[in-house]
């Protein structure tokens, strides 16, 4: 008796089995079972864990899709978005709008797990790689900054060339910033020079702005001797260059007139008309057409493209060139989904508009905001525009 209590004390489970051998067998039988059971529900919720966390943590993709729209002859927030100082504001009732991509993620972190997963399933959206947009050096505020400047010199450059071609007054020095290696410019003129005049089969003209000297050198012909009188320091210089013709570009067009191989800037400008603008929290070059046009709309009579509603995208620069730009494709949609008919794209973003067609909407191809304009206003006059449409334009990667 003694002998059984101590094992009994010692060992119960062997006292256990020892007393009820039935009840021993399910034992054996069962504790198998919940150590398997158990190891699956422990990886279940070790995968339920890790996919929950894959969802919601940041990745290694930023997410770009079509962004807000913003009708720069409007208002926001009770504020007119462009308002003009020292000069009659001709308000329109056209509309202008500017178009957005919007892009989910930043330098530091990328979209979510989840919101790249949804995103694979959307038509308009796109995962694109972090560092295939930003290096890995670079932090978000470094990109918040620079955005904010390009988005500042576009409505510089807007403004300017605006009020410029509204035929008023504006008066800057011309800065030779860079001089092409191959152009006519090299070893002639130096950076940091300041362009006074042009002289021109015997006639010196004066230089008071970038729009001016384009304007010139448009309507002298290749492989012509012009004398570039240039501000060099303290010193007053007379340079000779031959000027070049202009490259072909990809759609095979050549532009007219003369190119002297610089680029160039525009400082100490001066003019009494001011431009001032209320849009915060968009940044980038983008936009510069579109203010260009909502600029020249108001600062002259009339009322360019009438009641009509007319959406774009494209740089602007002192020349008054549209220059291309990344995310069309959902500046497009961003525009079909508001019921926009007409759509101001620069000519060498047409591929990419073609590749991406909105049903129902006319893409018109401009190089220039001259062409920009001719476009808004045939269409204001119910008049078919003479500038193409994009669906016209072929480019070609082996021009230019």
């Amino acid at each position: 008796m003694s002998e059984k209590s101590f094992q009994s004390e010692g060992n119960s489970s062997v006292a256990d089995a020892d007393s009820d051998g039935a009840f021993a067998r399910k034992m054996e039988v069962k504790s198998p079972r919940k150590t398997k059971k158990g190891a699956k529900n422990g990886s279940l919720f070790y995968f339920l864990v890790a996919t929950c966390l894959a969802l919601i943590m940041p990745g290694a993709y930023l997410i770009q899709e079509p962004g807000p729209m913003l009708n720069l002859s409007g208002e926001i927030n009770g504020k007119n978005i462009v308002t003009i100082d020292g000069a009659r504001d001709h308000m329109s009732s056209a509309k202008f709008y500017m178009t957005t991509v919007s892009t989910m993620g930043d330098p530091d972190f990328g979209a979510t797990g989840g919101a790249a997963l949804l995103a694979l399933f959307s038509p308009n959206n796109q995962l694109v790689p972090v560092r295939a947009m930003y290096p890995k050096e670079v932090s978000t505020k470094q990109i918040d900054e620079e955005n904010r400047q390009m988005m500042q010199s576009s409505q510089d450059s807007a403004a300017d060339y605006a009020i410029y071609k509204a035929g008023y007054r504006i008066e800057g020095d011309v800065v030779v910033y860079a001089i092409d290696k191959n152009g006519p410019g090299y070893n002639r003129l130096m950076p940091e020079d300041i362009v006074r005049t042009i002289t021109f089969n015997g006639e010196t003209h004066k230089i008071p702005n970038f729009g001016e000297m384009t304007s010139l050198l448009d309507k002298i012909p290749p492989k012509s001797t012009i004398v570039l009188g240039v501000d060099r320091g303290k010193n007053r210089e007379n340079v000779d260059v031959t000027t070049q013709a202009w490259a072909t570009d990809p759609t095979g067009y050549v532009r007219k007139g003369s190119r002297i191989g610089v680029s160039v800037g525009v400082k100490n400008l001066k003019s009494y008309v001011k431009v001032k603008y209320a849009v915060e929290g968009i940044g980038g070059p983008s936009a510069g057409l579109m203010f260009t046009l909502a600029i020249y709309d108001r600062l002259t009579e009339g009322n360019l493209g009438k009641a009509e509603a007319f959406a774009g995208t494209g740089t602007i620069n002192g020349s008054g060139e549209v220059g291309p730009i990344g995310g069309i494709r959902y500046k497009m949609v961003s525009a079909h989904k508001k019921g926009i008919k007409n759509f101001l794209a620069p000519v060498l973003n047409c591929d990419e508009v073609n590749a991406y067609p909105q049903p129902g909407m006319n893409v018109w191809a401009v190089r220039t905001f001259d062409e920009a304009r001719q476009v808004v206003d045939a269409i204001g006059k119910g008049e078919t525009p003479k500038v193409p449409q994009c669906s016209e334009i072929e480019i070609s990667p082996q021009r230019g």
